[in-house]
C-alpha cells in the first residue's frame, strides 16, 4: 500500500513539474496571432513570440541558411479561406504549417501541408512550395517577436516578420483574380470572381 501511495505522489510531483515547465515557456513565449481580411476573407497566423532577453538571435539563437520554426514551441500555423499568391507561391485555401530559412540578405518562406507537429519536426517531402523574402535593418531592435499581415487594398495584403534588428519583407500576398476570364457581360456588371473567394463586387470592368 505505501508503495502505492508513493508511486502517487512521484506521478503528481511529475505533472506539476510538467505543468510549471509549460507555464514558464509560456511566459517566456506567450502565445500570439494576426490576421486579415483580403476580398472578404480571412487570412490568419498563429505563433509563439520568444523575447530577445538580451540573447543575439539572427545568426546566434536562430542560424542563418537552416529551417527556423519562425517562432518558438509549436509549430507555427496559417489558415486561409481564399486561394493566395505569395510571392511567386500560390497557396490553395486550407490550413498550413509556415517555416523560414533566415539569412543576413534574403530569407525563404516555407509553406508545408503538415499539420499538428511540433515546431522542430520539419519534413521537406511535405512542402507545398516556397517563396522569397526580402530583408532590411531595424534601427531599433524588437525585443518581441512579430508576425504581421495587414491588409493593403483590395485583394492584396502584406506579411512581415520582425525581430531583434531585421524585419524580412515585403511579401506580396493576394487573392488570385480572374476578372480577364469573364464573359464581357460578366465583367461590365462589377462581378470579379476569385478562386476561393467566391464572387466579390468590384469597380466596373470594361472589356
Amino acid at each position: 500500500m505505501r508503495t502505492l501511495h508513493s508511486s502517487r505522489w512521484i506521478w503528481l510531483l511529475a505533472m506539476f513539474a510538467v505543468s510549471f515547465v509549460r507555464a514558464a515557456r509560456a511566459q517566456e513565449s506567450p502565445p500570439a496571432e494576426t490576421s486579415a481580411l483580403l476580398a472578404g476573407k480571412k487570412i490568419e497566423i498563429k505563433y509563439s513570440s520568444p523575447r530577445m532577453r538580451g540573447r543575439k538571435i539572427m545568426g546566434g539563437l536562430v542560424p542563418f541558411g537552416q529551417v527556423w520554426r519562425t517562432g518558438a514551441d509549436s509549430a507555427t500555423t496559417m489558415s486561409t479561406q481564399a486561394d493566395l499568391e505569395i510571392g511567386t507561391l500560390k497557396v490553395p485555401k486550407g490550413n498550413y504549417t509556415v517555416y523560414t530559412i533566415p539569412t543576413p540578405t534574403e530569407w525563404t518562406l516555407i509553406v508545408s501541408k503538415e499539420l499538428g507537429q511540433w515546431g522542430t519536426d520539419y519534413h521537406p517531402n511535405l512542402d507545398l512550395g516556397r517563396a522569397k523574402m526580402s530583408v532590411k535593418p531595424l534601427d531599433r531592435p524588437a525585443e518581441n517577436f512579430k508576425i504581421e499581415l495587414s491588409p493593403a487594398g483590395g485583394n492584396k495584403g502584406a506579411l512581415v516578420i520582425t525581430w531583434e534588428k531585421t524585419q524580412a519583407s515585403p511579401i506580396a500576398v493576394h487573392t488570385p483574380s480572374i476578372c480577364g476570364h469573364l464573359r464581357p457581360s460578366s465583367a461590365r456588371s462589377g462581378l470579379c470572381a476569385r478562386p476561393g473567394s467566391g464572387l466579390v463586387i468590384q469597380k466596373e470592368v470594361v472589356s
